[in-house]
């Protein structure tokens, strides 16, 4: 059988006198002995992928409870209070519940998009952290990085997505899936994500601030 791609599936291909036609049912005046009759289809509609860095991140921990870390490079993530993080290389910072925060400009994926994909990467490290480091949860209100503590921490969703971690020549690399934040829409993930230990290791990861722009925190949104 014949396909043909046309815009209108309502058209009709008519053959007179060995001259085709294309023309709505209505337009033209057909016999069922000069209409031949073809399955239409429409192209199905292409999958996008926009891949963001993080408009706004820092992170927060309980030992310095009304401290506010949005212009740092790093961010500390920690559920113990034991573990020190060597987070900018010139000793050691204790870090107690340490939780980081991240959000996403999501403007220009449409509203009305169906998110087939949407995966969190972050980069730093150190090395001697584990497969699954870290784990997310959607936030669920509204936060700024320039103002955000320990003891103001917005609200975030029950469910936790995992992470999974590969090294890159020395660089720690973790993803975390978070397509079923999407289920509600593109709007339901407008707060962005909290970071938090797995366990109680602790682990540090660059910020939007840091230099290199390609370490940076990304989201990487495959939706049509």
């Amino acid at each position: 059988m014949k396909r043909w791609i046309v815009p209108a599936l309502v058209t009709i291909v008519v053959a007179t006198a060995g001259t085709i036609h294309l023309a709505s049912a209505a337009s033209l005046p057909v016999t069922s002995s000069n209409v031949n009759v073809f399955q239409l289809t429409t192209r199905p509609p292409t999958p996008y992928a926009a891949r963001v860095s993080a408009t706004d991140d820092t992170w927060v921990d309980s030992l310095q409870a009304t401290a506010n870390h949005g212009a740092d490079t790093k961010l500390g993530v920690s559920g113990s209070s034991t573990v020190a993080l060597n987070l900018y290389g010139a000793g050691n910072t204790n870090v107690q519940q340490g939780r980081a925060y991240l959000r996403f400009d999501l403007s220009g994926i449409p509203t009305t998009a169906t998110v087939q994909s949407a995966v969190i990467a972050l980069s730093g490290g150190p090395t001697s952290i584990g497969t699954s480091p870290v784990v997310a949860r959607r936030v669920t209100s509204a936060w700024s990085e320039s103002t955000l503590t320990y003891s103001s921490r917005p609200t975030i969703s029950a469910t936790q997505r995992t992470s999974s971690v590969v090294n890159q020549s020395g660089v720690m690399i973790a993803t975390i899936d978070v397509t079923a934040d999407f289920s509600g829409g593109v709007a339901s993930a407008a707060n962005g994500f909290e970071i938090r230990a797995s366990a109680t290791t602790g682990s540090w990861w660059y910020s939007s601030e840091y230099a290199t722009a390609s370490l940076r925190p990304t989201l990487t949104v495959v939706y049509k």
